[in-house]
């Protein structure tokens, strides 16, 4: 969201720990407005909130403005394209009215702008850029001078000192840079494409299919439109990128190759032998039911876009050589780094920004626990036990959990078995209609490892508590 968050001490008028802090916001890009009447497509950029974001959101006031505009999904389905296992979470089954909400990413920006307006001790120095920071020397067993703040160049002159700085500016964070915190992560070789669809009929369900080639979301969103998010591998095409060549089709054509790869294939509708056998057994009444995603009938509003997807943590150790770096992790002394600027996950599971939401509520709750015992905000001591070693935690874990994911459904899988398809040489001679979806694609995924895929999502399915206690995890925001 914003480039810089810069706080020369933090101000939280719900915690009477923090009111008498304050706020420097920078960002290279003007504030933006809630608009008087929404457009009648959404945005192709949306995200995912569970219900502990949607609490934090709250809790800033952010969320009364925001809700008109979020679409809930009650349910959440998952199922394989090389068997006949899936999974299908219900919000009722845990006293929930929703499992969470979909949000435009721009309309979320502008109901956070909306409440700092009403915060006096919030000063927004947008658009404003910065051109130089002075960080403190860093050392594992040196310790802060009161006077020693961070100095950050503004761009047309001015200055600002400040005991904390908060990097919040994504993925090619500079404030990363300049406290020297390295990343681990890979490249995915996959695109994300994202599009706003209309459907059949109107989708209250968050459908998500594992292809052979990647994961296909569809998403409700408001005004009854539902969101496309398509993960596709580059090595299918030789000249142009999979994503590339779908940003290229016409609309009703890539309509079209939505609903195939939503609905094609010898295992669709899934029909889980397992569940047949043990549905009266295990939970005769409460065995959820396969609810077929609508088709797609049309590619609606702002063009097709894809974006690269890659992970990529905060976490490796290092030495800058002479200058003596910091541990590459989320804190440094007088430094914190939070959501994409610490962490990017690949966007299957959504919580990319939840995990960034629980960064801020976690670092809001480390200030105000300095305050109150009279440390020093900008400890990198303090950052660390209150703020990096418990949000690491929940990270790593969510991080690991995708990973086991991309693993077990992904392309490699088959591969790891001695499945002689080629992606390549499959899709090589494809034409621009129903790009990924012939019939020879189906089988790459067939054998040993898509059978124990698909008896793990049918038992699943077939065990309420089990279910139930998955949900509760996810909205806690602790990770899976």
């Amino acid at each position: 969201m914003a480039s810089y968050l810069s706080f020369p001490s933090i101000r939280a008028d719900a915690n009477p720990l923090t009111k008498h802090l304050h706020i420097a916001l920078l960002d290279r890009q003007p504030p933006v407005a809630l608009p008087d009447q929404l457009p009648l497509h959404a945005d192709i950029r949306v995200s995912t909130l569970t219900p502990a974001s949607i609490a934090l959101l709250h809790s800033v006031g952010a969320w009364r403005s925001l809700a008109p505009a979020a679409a809930p999904f009650v349910d959440m389905q998952v199922w394989d394209t090389g068997g006949n296992g899936f999974v299908r979470y219900d919000a009722a089954a845990v006293g929930a009215d929703a499992m969470g909400f979909v949000v435009e990413n721009r309309l979320l920006v502008a109901a956070l702008h909306e409440r700092l307006k009403a915060h006096s001790a919030v000063q927004r120095l947008m658009p404003s850029s910065v051109t130089a920071a002075e960080l403190p020397p860093y050392s594992p067993v040196a310790q802060l001078d009161g006077g020693s703040l961070v100095r950050l160049e503004l761009e047309g002159g001015g200055s600002l000192h400040t005991r904390l700085l908060v990097g919040a500016d994504g993925r090619g964070s500079r404030v990363r840079q300049w406290a020297q915190i390295r990343t681990t992560g890979r490249d995915y070789q996959q695109r994300g494409l994202v599009a706003t669809v209309a459907t059949a009929w109107p989708n209250q369900t968050a459908h998500q299919r594992f292809l052979p080639t990647g994961p296909l979301a569809l998403l409700p969103v408001r005004g009854g439109f539902s969101s496309v998010v398509w993960s596709c591998p580059p090595e299918l095409a030789s000249k142009a990128t999979m994503a590339a060549r779908l940003e290229a089709l016409p609309r009703h054509e890539l309509a079209a190759a939505i609903t195939d790869a939503l609905t094609s294939g010898p295992n669709y509708p899934p029909r889980p032998p397992l569940g047949e056998l043990l549905g009266g057994v295990l939970a005769p009444a409460r065995s959820s039911r396969f609810v077929e995603p609508p088709a797609v009938t049309d590619v609606v509003g702002d063009a097709p876009k894809s974006f690269p997807l890659m992970l990529q943590h905060a976490g490796k150790r290092s030495l800058q050589g002479r200058k003596g770096g910091a541990t590459g992790r989320y804190v440094r002394p007088r430094v914190a780094l939070i959501g994409d600027a610490a962490h990017g996950i690949h966007p299957l599971a959504g919580q990319g920004l939840n995990l960034g939401f629980g960064d801020a509520r976690v670092l809001a709750a480390a200030i105000a626990t300095a305050v109150e015992s009279g440390q020093d905000i900008g400890s990198a001591a303090m950052l660390e036990q209150q703020y990096e070693q418990p949000q690491k935690k929940v990270n790593s874990a969510m991080i690991a959990a995708m990973e086991a994911i991309k693993v077990v459904f992904g392309p490699q899988a088959s591969r790891l078995f001695g499945t002689p398809a080629d992606l390549a040489a499959s899709h090589a001679a494809l034409t621009t209609q129903h790009l990924m979806l012939l019939p020879s694609i189906w089988t790459m995924q067939e054998g040993p490892v898509a059978g124990l895929r698909s008896l793990g999502l049918d038992l699943i399915n077939q065990m309420p508590a089990l279910k139930q206690t998955i949900q509760r995890v996810a909205s806690a925001g602790t990770g899976l």
